[in-house]
């Protein structure tokens, strides 16, 4: 069981075998969401306004994916191998997001 959070506590992941819990807000405010059976997916995108790239990373489950942060190239794939090292989950290849698009993934 792995467990960490930010400085402040408004979010907090929990990893274990198979299992990621990531919780968001304080005390009563807080929302948590577990995933389970799942897939780690980096994709790539560009903002819209400067066209700078970004990179996030997703839980993917059952074929949906779920957001779980945003972090330069070099920090989210070090966070997916931490993670799945924990959860046993694998990676998928990471994708391009088309330019102002939220759909449309094309392999990268």
């Amino acid at each position: 069981m792995v467990e960490f959070s930010n400085y402040s506590a408004l979010w907090v992941w929990h990893l274990e075998r198979n299992c990621l819990v990531h919780r968001v807000g304080i005390g009563r405010f807080d929302y948590s969401r577990r995933y389970q059976d799942a897939d780690l997916e980096i994709v790539l995108r560009f903002s819209t306004k400067f066209n700078v790239p970004y990179y996030r990373l997703y839980a993917v489950v059952n074929g949906k994916s779920h957001f779980l942060i945003d972090r330069g190239e070099k920090e989210i794939q070090q966070l997916a191998k931490f993670i799945s090292f924990h959860t046993g989950w694998r990676g998928v290849p990471h994708h391009v997001q088309r330019r102002g698009s939220d759909s449309g993934r094309v392999v990268g």
